[in-house]
């Protein structure tokens, strides 16, 4: 698709490309899960946010999308996208709403600096659920970076891919860690290392 190969980060993007088609094929694609506080022009707070879905097999396979008010950003500007992964030591008792990493999203959201961040919080399966555990947690993960394009692209959400940065807090940071692994693994198979 166009839209990956104008990106320059080869090593997260060609692994998003390359099962983008195959997703959309299998006929996903964004499904709404809640709209809370965001209305298509983004509102006027940084507490707003929407929640797409990424899977249909659990009602944890969603991301949040938080959106820094217009009065932040330079109109036109795409804005980075810091992604967010939580952690909870895998189990299902921690979560989006409550790990310790609910202020981060928000704080980059509203950051007053010379740069406005989107912030994107990952839910996924977590071991207890059915499918979590290995390998569904970490395709969760994956699933929903790959999602995010065609959410940035429907909603007009201003994301700039290629500046991108992946942040997970204990299981989290396992699960962003594991994600550049695998990117990495697909960009040497394409390029035949």
């Amino acid at each position: 698709a166009e839209f990956f190969r104008n990106s320059s980060d080869p090593l997260l993007f060609e692994m998003m490309a390359a099962s983008y088609g195959s997703y959309l094929a299998r006929g996903a694609g964004v499904r709404e899960r809640t709209s809370i506080g965001l209305p298509l022009h983004y509102g006027s707070t940084p507490r707003a946010f929407m929640d797409f879905r990424y899977g249909e097999e659990h009602p944890d396979q969603f991301v949040r999308v938080h959106v820094p008010p217009l009065s932040s950003r330079t109109d036109g500007a795409l804005l980075p996208v810091v992604v967010v992964v939580h952690g909870g030591f895998w189990k299902e008792r921690w979560n989006v709403d409550n790990a310790a990493h609910t202020t981060i999203a928000p704080s980059l959201v509203a950051s007053e600096g010379p740069v406005s961040y989107i912030a994107v919080e990952v839910e996924y399966r977590r071991r207890e659920a059915a499918g979590g555990g290995w390998p569904g947690t970490n395709e969760d993960v994956a699933r929903a970076l790959q999602l995010l394009p065609l959410i940035a692209q429907r909603y007009a959400i201003p994301m700039d891919f290629r500046r991108l940065a992946l942040l997970g807090h204990s299981a989290g940071g396992q699960l962003v860690l594991w994600l550049a692994e695998e990117a990495a693994r697909r960009q040497a198979a394409a390029e035949g290392a």
